[in-house]
């Protein structure tokens, strides 16, 4: 369907639809009633949408997304993403949305490690990730992300911070931690191993429950974090 401008009641699509490549699509945004319950690809790459008014929970099946060169996207502020159980991979091109605030990709299960473009998100304030298991890592360049304020990681697979978080100097609540299993006390072994990195005074809300950390990984000088929670 690239390039084509069709018409009508999106509805009437068949909801069988799992590939769909609509690269350069005219049109400005697509109808809500677009069936995409069992859609697994969808490229929309270079098209001219200027809000993207789905709601993606509705995509239980999508496993790749496809919005690079979306020109008239790049004034997007808020995507939300959370609860996309079947979403395996975010495309690199999510780095060229330079004024989204908030990203919410919580709860989805089979995402993997972000890409480090997710960086370039000069303007981003707000991360969220928790629940992501399939995460193991985050960016080395994660300090780039200078708006950055708000970090949910608590229940992923990370288990070590990169060495940039120092530079995130506008962050004020820092979550991360291992996955809670069958009960409170049940700690995995995908817990946050060591804190390497010097502790950032400016935070005010360290969590780092479920770590399975030692008295050895704790820093000597967590007593200097005055304000944190």
């Amino acid at each position: 369907m690239d390039e084509l401008h069709i018409s009508g009641d999106f509805g009437l699509l068949s909801k069988k639809l799992k590939w769909l490549s609509w690269q350069n699509c005219p049109l400005k945004y697509i109808p809500s009633n677009f069936p995409a319950e069992n859609l697994v690809v969808l490229d929309m790459s270079g098209s001219n949408m200027q809000e993207f008014r789905l709601n993606l929970q509705c995509f239980r099946s999508l496993k790749k997304l496809n919005l690079s060169y979306c020109e008239q996207l790049r004034s997007l502020e808020t995507l939300l993403l959370g609860g996309c159980t079947s979403l395996t991979e975010i495309h690199p091109s999510i780095g060229n949305l330079d004024r989204l605030i908030k990203l919410d990709m919580s709860r989805c299960e089979k995402l993997g490690d972000l890409p480090s473009s997710i960086c370039q998100l000069i303007s981003l304030e707000e991360l969220f990730i928790h629940h992501c298991s399939s995460i193991k890592t985050l960016p080395d360049n994660l300090g780039d992300m200078k708006s950055l304020t708000f970090l949910y990681a608590d229940d992923t697979g990370i288990k070590q911070l990169p060495r940039s978080v120092e530079m995130l100097r506008n962050l004020v609540t820092l979550r991360v931690g291992g996955q809670e299993l069958e009960a409170k006390r049940s700690i995995s072994g995908r817990g946050v191993h060591r804190i390497q990195y010097s502790l950032l005074t400016f935070v005010a809300e360290l969590s780092l429950r479920y770590c399975n950390l030692s008295d050895a990984d704790i820093p000597r000088d967590i007593g200097i974090l005055d304000g944190h929670r």
